[in-house]
C-alpha cells in the first residue's frame, strides 16, 4: 500500500470517529510522545528527591484511577441487578401475553418456514442490510430458532402433534439433529424458567424487520404491539444494559484497567521506600523506575480504553 493510500485511509478514519474517541485518540497519542521525551531526557538526569516525588505522585493517580474504576464497577453491577428485577417483574404479563395469542406465534413461524421453501428468502440471511452495506446481527435462522422455542414452550395450547411437525420443518431446513435438541428442548427448557431467556427469546421471535414484510398483517400487528410494549416498560433497555455490563466487566479491558493500576500502583510504593541517592543510581532501580513509569502510561492508556467503551 503506498505512503498516500496509507495517509487517506487515515485521515478517513479519523474523519468518522466520534468526537469522545478523536479526543481518546489524540490524548493517547499525545501521552506516548511526552513520555517518550521523558524517558529519554528527563529522567536520566532525576536524584532520589525527584524520583520519590515523581513516585508518589503516580501513586495517587492510579488509586483515583482505580477507584474510579471499582466505581464504574459497581454502578454497572448495580444497574444489571435492576434490569433483572425489572425483567422478572414484567415476565408473567408477557407470558400471558403470548399464551393468548398462541396461534398467531404458531402461524407465524409456518409462514416463515414456508417462505423459506418457496426460496424467497434463504435461512442464513440478514433480516436487512443498511444502507452503508452492513448486514444485520440476525438471520433469518435466529427468528425460525426462537419462534419454535415459543411453539414448544406453549405446547399445552397448540395443537396435538404441532411439535413433531416443527422439528420436521427444521429437518427440511437444514437444521441438524443437536440443532433441534437446542432449539426445543434445552431453549425450551431455559425459556419456562428464566425471564432473561424468555423475554430474549420473544424479542428475537418477533422482530418486526423479519415478521412485518414475511408474515400475516396478524402476525405482524401482534409483532408490532409486543415491540411497542417492550420499548414502554424499559425492556429493551433493560436487556441491553445486561448486555453492556457484561461485556464491560467481563472484557479484557476492564480487566487490564483494574489490574495494570494495581500492580504498577504497588510497584510504585514500594519502590519509594527503597530510593535514596545511593540506590538511585543502580541499574536495578534505575530499571524498576523505568517500568513503573511504562505501567503508568499504560494504565492511562487502559484507562482512556476502558473509557471508551462505557462511552460505546
Amino acid at each position: 500500500m503506498s505512503r498516500s493510500r496509507r495517509v487517506a485511509r487515515f485521515k478517513f478514519f479519523l474523519r468518522h470517529m466520534s468526537q469522545y474517541k478523536r479526543t481518546v485518540y489524540v490524548s493517547a497519542c499525545c501521552l506516548v510522545l511526552i513520555t517518550s521525551f521523558g524517558l529519554a531526557f528527563l529522567l536520566p538526569n532525576a536524584n532520589a528527591s525527584s524520583v520519590r516525588a515523581g513516585l508518589t505522585i503516580i501513586a495517587e493517580i492510579l488509586g483515583v484511577l482505580l477507584g474510579a474504576a471499582l466505581v464504574v464497577a459497581g454502578l454497572f453491577i448495580e444497574q444489571s441487578g435492576q434490569a433483572e428485577q425489572l425483567l422478572r417483574t414484567v415476565l408473567p404479563r408477557y407470558r400471558g401475553l403470548i399464551q393468548t395469542r398462541a396461534s398467531t406465534v404458531n402461524r407465524a413461524l409456518s409462514e416463515l418456514c414456508a417462505r423459506i421453501d418457496e426460496g424467497k428468502v434463504q435461512l442464513d440471511d440478514p433480516l436487512w442490510v443498511g444502507w452503508s452495506g452492513k448486514p444485520s446481527s440476525a438471520s433469518f435462522r435466529d427468528v425460525v430458532s426462537a419462534l419454535s422455542t415459543l411453539v414448544y414452550s406453549l405446547s399445552d395450547l397448540v395443537a396435538v402433534g404441532r411439535l413433531a411437525h416443527v422439528a420436521e420443518d427444521l429437518r427440511r431446513l437444514g437444521y441438524s439433529e443437536d440443532e433441534i435438541g437446542t432449539v426445543l428442548y434445552a431453549d425450551g427448557y431455559r425459556v419456562d424458567i428464566d425471564a432473561e431467556t424468555f423475554l430474549r427469546i420473544l424479542q428475537t421471535a418477533l422482530d418486526i424487520s423479519c415478521i412485518a414484510p414475511h408474515c400475516s398483517n396478524e402476525a405482524s400487528d401482534f409483532a408490532s404491539q409486543v415491540f411497542e410494549e417492550l420499548e414502554r416498560e424499559g425492556v429493551n433497555q433493560a436487556l441491553r444494559r445486561l448486555d453492556r455490563s457484561r461485556n464491560l466487566l467481563g472484557g479484557m479491558a476492564f480487566a487490564v484497567g483494574v489490574a495494570l493500576p494495581t500492580i504498577t500502583m504497588a510497584l510504585a510504593v514500594l519502590t519509594i521506600f527503597g530510593i535514596t541517592d545511593q540506590t538511585v543510581a543502580r541499574p536495578v532501580y534505575g530499571m524498576v523506575v523505568v517500568f513503573t513509569v511504562v505501567g503508568f502510561v499504560l494504565s492511562i492508556l487502559s484507562s482512556l480504553r476502558l473509557m471508551g467503551r462505557i462511552l460505546d
